[in-house]
């Protein structure tokens, strides 16, 4: 029942249990989302086929206009279980046998020696008799299904956190079946995340092994950025899992969920290349790289501000942190640079009076632009004037030489 109120709650937050066995949806506040009640009740029976759930009876589904009476629908399952207007309700329910009402033996015994059978019949029973014989919650629950008596329910609340357990048929070491079911423990958070409007970036996997003395192996996924859809979480996963040395049997699967955040309201775009749409796809990649390679093989470029190009051109280690998001004030003009950088510069050959490469003169096309170090940083103080060269198949380099040594030529860097 629980795994069966997740799912609804992607129709509806007005979830509550009539009985233990019986789930209440309210669809008021949904008809209008969802194309009216029978396109929603459609797409109700079409989820319900999808469920992969242990039930010892087939599902008893009713549609009424008041909660009750669905109820009562649903157990006695007469040929028409759907209704939208009251006065039909009524007429149906009319003709309910009493097999349907909750009652005691003596009751039902009391009640079969009146010749009394359907629930028309009851009604037309003093009320004020009935009630003194203990059925005056029966009397109750009746005017509540045939809409004369309000009815009051606590709604189910979600819960604080997403905790879900699943025990396995079988004991397995294959990641296959594992994912099987972590894709449907992925597609019910994902029900949650939408139902309380959150996000998330981080879940924990724990794989309990047959031998109960060994620690359960923990699985940490953690995403650069805030997702609340299985799309966004299951290759991550599959990578994760997928490399995973397994050496014991799993037999059960717990996905946690403990910290999560409002999601951000953000409209769709019009264009294809959306700033947003495509920081979105590049967080993704860095994700299942991380997964697949591991963190400590990732490495990103992170800039500094300085006019040096040793110090300017940094890499750092790969981090799980949500990227800064995409700014739209428009950057100065920058000097024009080669994305690829030379660590140390490789000095160049000289042919005559011009700088060489692989026995070819280089032709200067731009330049010079000088750059110089302060004495208080390494190496030292130096000073330097920055080319452009080409050379006989109009490949640009970005070049120096010494100022001091007017001689000496260095190959810093290629452009793309």
């Amino acid at each position: 029942m629980q795994a069966l109120s997740g799912r609804m709650q992607a129709y509806t937050p007005q979830l509550c249990y009539l009985q233990p066995h019986a789930l209440l949806l309210s669809l008021q506040a949904s008809l209008v989302l969802f194309g009216g009640p029978r396109q929603l009740w459609r797409r109700i029976h079409a989820d319900l086929l999808t469920l992969d759930l242990d039930a010892p009876a087939p599902w008893q589904t009713a549609l009424a206009p008041t909660a009750w009476g669905a109820y009562l629908l649903a157990s006695a399952q007469p040929r028409q279980t759907r209704c939208l207007r009251l006065s039909t309700l009524q007429q149906r329910l009319d003709a309910l046998p009493l097999s349907v009402l909750a009652l005691s033996p003596t009751h039902s015994t009391w009640l079969a020696d009146l010749a009394c059978h359907t629930l028309a019949q009851l009604r037309r029973l003093p009320r004020a008799g009935l009630a003194q014989r203990g059925l005056r919650q029966v009397l109750d629950q009746l005017d509540q299904a045939y809409g004369l008596q309000a009815s009051v329910f606590e709604w189910l609340r979600p819960r604080p956190y997403f905790r879900h357990h699943h025990e396995l048929d079988y004991s397995t070491r294959h990641s296959a079946p594992l994912l099987h079911v972590l894709a449907q423990q992925v597609q019910q958070l994902s029900t949650w995340l939408h139902q309380r409007q959150l996000a998330c970036n981080q879940l924990l996997i724990r794989l309990r092994h047959d031998r109960r003395h060994l620690a359960p192996t923990q699985l940490l996924i953690q995403l650069s950025g805030s997702a609340c859809h299985p799309s966004d979480f299951l290759p991550v996963i599959t990578e994760k899992l997928t490399h995973l040395p397994i050496s014991n049997p799993v037999y059960a699967i717990t996905l946690i969920v403990h910290d999560t955040h409002a999601r951000s309201a953000r409209t769709a775009s019009l264009l294809p290349d959306d700033p947003h749409t495509l920081q979105a796809q590049e967080q993704h990649l860095l994700d299942q790289l991380a997964a697949r390679l591991g963190p400590h093989n990732l490495r990103y470029p992170h800039a500094q501000a300085s006019h040096i190009p040793e110090q300017v051109n940094q890499w750092q280690n790969y981090s799980h942190q949500i990227l800064p998001a995409l700014s739209h004030t428009p950057l100065p003009l920058q000097p024009l640079r080669p994305y690829w950088l030379f660590t140390p510069a490789r000095e160049l050959s000289t042919i005559g009076h011009s700088p060489g490469l692989k026995g070819h003169a280089l032709q200067l096309i731009q330049g010079p632009e000088r750059l110089q170090s302060g004495w208080w940083q390494e190496p030292g103080h130096e000073q330097r004037d920055y080319y452009i060269a080409q050379d006989h198949r109009h490949t640009r380099y970005w070049i120096y030489r010494l100022v001091k040594q007017a001689d000496r030529w260095f190959l810093h860097g290629v452009f793309g």
